[in-house]
Order: C-alpha cells, then sequence, then structure tokens
C-alpha cells in the first residue's frame, strides 16, 4: 500500500509540473530566447518580467530583447526629445497582416567595435524596413540613423550617451532610451 501511494504521489507531481509548464510557456505565451553563448554552447534565456523602468542605462555591452520570429517588418519609426532623455521607437508588425504579433521580433543593440560613436541595433527576423527613417535635427545627442538593409540599423552618436532599450506590447515596439553622460 504504501509502494502504491508513493508511486501515486510521484505521478501527481510530474502531472503537476508539466501542465505548470504548459500554462507558463503555452497559455500564457511567455517569450523565451534561445542564444548562441561565447563558448559556443546554446543558451536558454527567459526575458525578464521587470517593468521597463527597471532596467539601467549601461554604455558598453550589449542590450537584448523580443523574441525569435520570422518575416517581420518595421512599420514605423519615431524620434522624441524629452527632458532628461532622447527615445527612439520602432514598431513592428508582421508582414502578413493575418498573423498578428504581441511582441517585436528579437533585436541586439550594441556600440561598434570599430568606432564607439556608433551604435547597432541588429534585427533578427526582419525582412523590411517600410517607414522613413526619422530626422534628428532636434537631437542634441544622435547625429544619424541609417539602414542597409533589414537586419541593421546604425545610430550615428554626437556625443557619448548611456542607452537602455525594452519592448512594449499592442503594438509590438522596440524602444531605445539615449541619456547624455554627465
Amino acid at each position: 500500500m504504501k509502494t502504491f501511494l508513493g508511486y501515486m504521489l510521484t505521478f501527481l507531481l510530474i502531472i503537476g509540473i508539466i501542465s505548470g509548464a504548459i500554462w507558463y510557456f503555452v497559455l500564457e505565451k511567455r517569450p523565451v530566447s534561445l542564444q548562441m553563448g561565447e563558448d559556443g554552447r546554446i543558451v536558454f534565456k527567459e526575458p525578464s518580467v521587470l517593468s521597463p523602468k527597471a532596467f539601467e542605462y549601461i554604455d558598453q555591452g550589449i542590450v537584448s530583447g523580443g523574441e525569435m520570429q520570422k518575416d517581420l517588418r518595421i512599420t514605423q519609426i519615431r524620434f522624441g526629445v524629452h527632458p532628461r532623455f532622447e527615445r527612439l521607437v520602432l514598431q513592428t508588425a508582421p508582414s502578413t497582416p493575418e498573423k498578428p504579433i504581441r511582441r517585436p521580433g528579437y533585436f541586439e543593440l550594441l556600440k561598434d567595435k570599430k568606432d564607439p560613436t556608433i551604435l547597432k541595433l541588429r534585427l533578427y527576423g526582419y525582412s523590411k524596413i517600410a517607414a522613413p527613417l526619422p530626422s534628428l535635427s532636434k537631437s542634441d545627442l544622435l547625429e544619424k540613423i541609417s539602414a542597409k538593409d533589414a537586419s541593421e540599423i546604425r545610430i550615428k552618436l554626437k556625443k557619448p550617451v548611456l542607452f537602455k532599450a525594452y519592448t512594449l506590447t499592442d503594438p509590438a515596439r522596440i524602444v531605445i532610451d539615449f541619456e547624455p553622460i554627465s
């Protein structure tokens, strides 16, 4: 009898773990991403559930976010100047409107290794930038924005900045904030 109860408890525990995982990743549609580590191993990463304001500004390194998808496009690129920072917003959508998305595709924001006055926004799964690049004439921090294709946008800086990037949903957006280094 004790053995039977032990098996039943183990079985119920396993069923609970499986149903919890299904709820967490499928029903809640939590984004997950697989990334290649520096040593060549694939690393499973779950994005933070912190609010965007919790992310710190950085001046080095890589900021990444979004979720792996394919056949996306940038539909709008907006730029704004605020009292303490400047913001670039990239609105994203699927190439086929029948398949709406909630979150933007995966991206990485990093400084160019050869020229630290350039930030590179690498876009994964994007096939088109279907929006004009914004004017930066009112910017004190950003000089120029350019794109060769849908896989990378380059941001030329006027002076050193701190930056952070995060995603927003409904509509799916990549948000990049820039702050001057004091």
